[in-house]
């Protein structure tokens, strides 16, 4: 039985799009790569807290050997600005969000996807214009999969729905979560309110970032084309899924006749 499928868009003009289905990899990114500059870069409201706040935090960080998202050195810098007062100084807080950033730049691997499938900004803005394809993935087959690609590293891969908010994450959760990952998954997993129609989620990968890994190509339930795919590009993403043992579902998005949006229609 098939688990739910999440959706991703691609651009078969793009050689490393076209890896999703020649070579059935899929890509964690950094952060930095993001169109949106608020993605992950949501600054906690240190200076809202209270001294006592703080020293909980730091000493919830230095006391970690595991999880831990900057340096000890780092930590222990923090640890002596925050009894000097110093910490609250505009620009060391703008270094710590700074380093933070960095941080989560080169540790952090996120691949992104979506509900939908037949969204109109989303096939303009990352399906090429609807001329590229977008890949239905199985998700419960793809958690097998990282379950056993990464269980004797120790990492762990998971999924996670993308909170759209008016505000920034309330500040209490940088207080009272000592666990590193609920402290890190808010900053994460939280967009602003404009982007809620691409209804995302999010694997998230930790001490990996800007790399791709094969995945079974079981996992690949869809392939969708765009309305504006071209013949040739059809004919040829056809040709690759066709010679697999188990072909995924193959569609093709049609516009409707007398509204704004999609059909997503069965190709034989």
């Amino acid at each position: 039985m098939a688990g739910r499928i999440l959706y991703k868009y691609y651009s078969w003009a793009k050689e490393y799009h076209k890896r999703a289905l020649t070579l059935n990899t899929i890509y964690f990114a950094s952060p930095r790569e993001f169109n949106d500059p608020f993605d992950c870069k949501i600054n906690a409201r240190y200076d809202l807290l209270t001294d006592e706040q703080l020293m909980e935090i730091a000493n919830s960080l230095l006391t970690r050997n595991d999880q831990r998202p900057i340096s000890e050195e780092e930590v222990k810098r923090s640890y002596v600005a925050i009894q000097s007062g110093d910490f609250r100084k505009p620009s060391n807080l703008t270094a710590s969000y700074e380093r933070m950033d960095k941080v989560k730049e080169s540790r952090i691997g996120l691949f992104c996807l979506s509900e939908l499938n037949d969204n109109l900004l989303m096939w303009s803005h990352y399906g090429a214009a609807h001329a590229g394809f977008c890949i239905g993935y199985d998700t419960s087959l793809l958690d097998k999969h990282f379950e056993r690609l990464f269980r004797d590293d120790g990492l762990l891969v998971k999924l996670f729905p993308v909170q759209y908010m008016e505000c920034w994450p309330k500040n209490e959760i940088f207080v009272k979560e000592k666990d590193i990952e609920k402290y890190m998954l808010p900053i994460l997993t939280t967009k602003a309110k404009d982007w809620d129609y691409e209804k995302e989620h999010r694997y998230i990968i930790t001490d990996k970032t800007d790399i791709q890994y094969s995945i079974p190509k079981e996992a690949i339930a869809e392939v969708i084309l765009g309305c504006r795919m071209s013949e040739s590009d059809r004919a040829e993403i056809k040709a690759i899924i066709q010679g697999w043992e188990k072909p995924p579902r193959l569609f093709q998005t049609q516009k409707k006749k007398y509204e704004f949006g999609l059909d997503v229609v069965p190709i034989d």
